[in-house]
């Protein structure tokens, strides 16, 4: 999803016309959490999980976990799911979290860290070729699985359908920023 930032990107590219009709979808306005990128995925070959860091290609190896311990709290946490919960999660199921191994993981320094240092942040479901078929941002559903792992709910700024003042406003704010671009 787009951040502000991205926001008037699109705004130069694809015009006003589309981003008023983009804010006439329902949004889903989350934090953009400075903690470390993490996933994990159950294979579709003999239900194993593997792991995944800011390259969502290549899975965390054996090797990179002996040389670098970094990411090794969330994987030992997921690794002692019950079996129940690991029957609970789905094939194919990328479950895409931010990291917070303390207060200050990379810029911000925030009041606590999240429960089992986990935010679960959306779940990208992929079918058995590797194509991605659904991306779940879903508050509910997010909420739902976050209680089921143990890990920290997304924090949601807004979701629904924007007012028209809301609307206005945030206009004339990418009115702004490309005005400012152009100077």
């Amino acid at each position: 999803m787009s951040g502000i930032k991205n926001l008037s990107d699109i705004y130069e590219k694809q015009g006003k016309d589309f981003i008023e009709k983009l804010f006439n979808n329902e949004l889903t306005v989350t934090e953009n959490l400075d903690g470390s990128s993490f996933s994990f995925e159950k294979d579709f070959i003999g239900d194993n999980i593997s792991f995944y860091k800011k390259d969502q290609d290549n899975p965390i190896t054996k090797v990179d976990r002996i040389l670098m311990t970094y990411y090794e709290k969330p994987i030992l946490y997921i690794e002692s799911f019950s079996e129940e919960i690991k029957k609970e999660i789905p094939i194919g199921w990328r479950f895409g979290m931010s990291y917070f191994p303390n207060t200050k993981p990379i810029r911000i320094e925030y009041d606590t860290v999240p429960k089992n240092h986990l935010l679960l942040t959306h779940i990208i479901i992929r079918d058995e070729f590797g194509e991605t078929t659904r991306t779940i941002k879903e508050k509910d559903e997010l909420d739902r699985w976050a209680d089921l792992l143990g890990v920290e709910r997304a924090p949601i700024i807004f979701q629904g359908l924007l007012n028209q003042d809301q609307k206005i406003f945030l206009m004339d704010f990418l009115s702004r920023i490309i005005l400012l671009k152009t100077k």
